[in-house]
C-alpha cells in the first residue's frame, strides 16, 4: 500500500556539459557526466504504519563511448564516495538500485531513449537513488565508483512481411536460440502490434524499413514492463514489403567503468 504523506519539497536541476569536471575519461574511452539532479524531501503528517516513501537525492549519469555499442546489462555497482559539502555520506542501501546487485541487469535502450530522434549506440543512462542531503548542503563535492557492464556481439536480423502475419508469431534463428517471441496482433484502429517477450535484453534496437531498407518510423507507440515490451505500428506506415529490424546479442564481455565527478550544485 502506498503511503500517505505530504511531498515538502521537490526540486530538479540540470547540469550543463561544460560544468568543469563533469566529466571523466576512463581508460576505455568512456567518459561520464551528470545529466540531472532531482531531490524529494517527505514529511509524514500522520503516523504511517505502511511502507513509505524514502527520501532520496537522485543523480542521473550519462556514460558515453564506442565502447558502450552492443551492452546489454551492468552489474556490480559499487559506490566508493558520495559526499556533500557539510560531509553527508549520500550512500544508502542498493535495494532496488539499477545496476547495484550482483546478477546482472538488463539495459532496455528502446525504453531507455523513446521518444528521442534517434537511438544512440554509444549512450547509456543510470539513474543512482542515494540518501538525502540537509538543507544547509549546496554542493555534492565528489561522486565516485564503478559500475560493471557486459557487452555483447550484436547481430542484425530480418523479418519481412509483418503486416500480413497479424494472429501469428514472427519466426526466426535468433529470436529461437535466445527464448524470445513475437506475436503479431491486430490493434482497435487497424494497427498492428506486437508483442515481445522472453530475454529481452538479448534482443534490441527495434524498427520498421521499406523494401529499400529505409526507415519508415512506423512506431506509434511503445512500452516495456518486466519480460514484455509492446511496439505498435501504424497501419498507414506499413505494407507486405515492410520489415521488421531489430539486434539480437551473441557472444558477451564484461568490463568495468569507474566514474567520478567533482563539484556538483544540489538543487
Amino acid at each position: 500500500m502506498k503511503a500517505t504523506c505530504l511531498v515538502v519539497s521537490l526540486a530538479a536541476v540540470l547540469v550543463p556539459p561544460t560544468t568543469p569536471d563533469s566529466r571523466s575519461n576512463h581508460p576505455a574511452e568512456i567518459t561520464t557526466r551528470v545529466l540531472r539532479i532531482a531531490e524529494k524531501r517527505i514529511r509524514d503528517e500522520v503516523e504511517n504504519d505502511s511502507f513509505a516513501e524514502i527520501p532520496t537525492t537522485t543523480f542521473t549519469l550519462e556514460f558515453q563511448g564506442a565502447d558502450l555499442e552492443g551492452v546489454t546489462h551492468w552489474f556490480g555497482l559499487k559506490l566508493t564516495a558520495a559526499q556533500d559539502d557539510v560531509g553527508t555520506d549520500l550512500r544508502v542501501d542498493r535495494f532496488g538500485q539499477d545496476a547495484g546487485g550482483e546478477s546482472p541487469e538488463a539495459i532496455d535502450r528502446d525504453h531507455m531513449w523513446f521518444g528521442a530522434d534517434e537511438q544512440p549506440t554509444d549512450r547509456l543512462k543510470l539513474d543512482l537513488d542515494l540518501g538525502p542531503t540537509p538543507r544547509k548542503a549546496t554542493e555534492l563535492k565528489r561522486l565516485a565508483g564503478t559500475v560493471t557492464m557486459r557487452r555483447a556481439t550484436l547481430e542484425t536480423a530480418t523479418i519481412g512481411g509483418i503486416s500480413k502475419r497479424v494472429g501469428k508469431r514472427l519466426e526466426h534463428p535468433l529470436l529461437k536460440d535466445r527464448g524470445v517471441t513475437i506475436d503479431v496482433e491486430a490493434f482497435g484502429d487497424g494497427s498492428i502490434e506486437l508483442k515481445i517477450r522472453g530475454e529481452l535484453a538479448a534482443v534490441t534496437g527495434f524498427g520498421v524499413v521499406d523494401a529499400a531498407g529505409n526507415d519508415l518510423e512506423a512506431g506509434s507507440s511503445y512500452w516495456s514492463s518486466g519480460d514484455e515490451k509492446s511496439l505498435t505500428l501504424s497501419e498507414d506506415r506499413i505494407d507486405e514489403r515492410s520489415k521488421l529490424v531489430f539486434k539480437v546479442a551473441t557472444a558477451s564481455e564484461d568490463f568495468a567503468v569507474p566514474f567520478e565527478v567533482k563539484g556538483l550544485k544540489l538543487p
